[in-house]
């Protein structure tokens, strides 16, 4: 028997037209696995309500995408009316109002949950809690029902979510991947290693434009082999690796001219490739341009002579 799933896109402001339309089409209902709610320029009016609802009329729903609404939190409740539990993909968009207690609470009722994007949370917390620089105690959020695999936080707009110690409180054993984007709080960098230092299975960490220092996140990650940087490592970083580097992936964030970015990331590595024997693929994601692919250049060719004597497969993407 064929199986089929189905991918559900919903605009803020049609969200009480979509519950209706889950309603009465069950069948529909039972085939969607992936929800997405995203929000356009208008008055958000999806409301906790509104989102349990159409939580609800999904039972087989793996991934759920919020982009934009208007709750702060969902009201405990409406949590105890829905069920998050075949729910294995969660991420949280940039333009959202939920706060960190909010936060927690929709991960207290996810136990299935593996992968976690952070788009971003309110600094606020909630209303009680006073200014957004006081850190509130964490024995008064609830505790998260997941141990990811992965976790990717986007952007954390400047904002100081430092709990990572207590969302990472049962995925000591299971955290696998980590990415880190754009985050401009150096004393969030000691709150990720600390917690980091309790994990056990870390094999992959992204780290892009990020304020605090990469060597400090790669130092808690004793198993980590394979970096997604802007830059080949540096010395530093390269100290702080206690397992071999076997995968590198090269992100250009900042040059709209690829070649200069090959070349410069080549000066780098002609020195780093003699001490990372274990190396097996170097990756470069590139900016896209009006040009297809980058121009051969003496720094590329260089490169691609160096992979291929050591059995380094090299690509290039956008």
């Amino acid at each position: 028997m064929r199986c089929c799933s189905y991918q559900l896109n919903v605009l803020f402001d049609r969200s009480a037209v979509t519950l209706e339309f889950l309603s009465n089409n069950p069948s529909v209902a039972q085939i969607t696995t992936r929800l997405a709610i995203y929000g356009q320029a208008k008055p958000n009016k999806c409301d906790d309500e509104t989102f349990v609802a159409l939580v609800a009329c999904c039972p087989n729903l793996r991934a759920l995408h919020l982009r934009r609404w208007n709750f702060t939190s969902v009201r405990p409740h409406l949590l105890s009316q829905c069920s998050f539990l075949t729910l294995t993909s969660f991420f949280i968009g940039a333009q959202s109002m939920l706060t960190v207690a909010g936060f927690f609470g929709l991960l207290a009722v996810m136990p299935a949950l593996k992968r976690l994007g952070l788009g971003r949370v309110e600094g606020g917390y909630d209303s009680d809690s006073g200014s957004g620089e006081e850190r509130p105690d964490e024995e008064k959020f609830a505790t998260p029902a997941c141990s990811l695999t992965h976790l990717v936080v986007s952007d954390d707009w400047n904002i100081g979510f430092w709990h990572y110690g207590h969302l990472l409180s049962r995925s000591h054993d299971t955290l696998e991947h980590l990415e880190l984007h754009w985050i401009f709080d150096d004393s969030v960098g000691d709150a990720v290693a600390d917690a980091l230092a309790r994990c056990t299975r870390v094999r992959h960490l992204t780290l892009i434009g990020n304020d605090f220092a990469n060597e400090r996140i790669i130092a808690a990650c004793p198993t980590v082999c394979s970096l997604e940087l802007v830059v080949p490592p540096s010395d530093a970083e390269a100290a702080a690796m206690r397992a071999p580097l076997r995968s590198l992936e090269l992100v250009n964030c900042y040059v709209n001219d690829p070649e200069s970015f090959i070349d410069a990331a080549w000066e780098r590595l002609r020195e780093r490739l003699p001490m990372a024997p274990a190396l097996s693929m170097i990756g470069f994601r590139l900016m896209r341009t009006r040009r297809s692919g980058a121009r051969e250049t003496e720094g590329l060719r260089k490169l691609r002579k160096a992979c291929k004597e050591r059995r380094i497969l090299l690509s290039f993407h956008g």
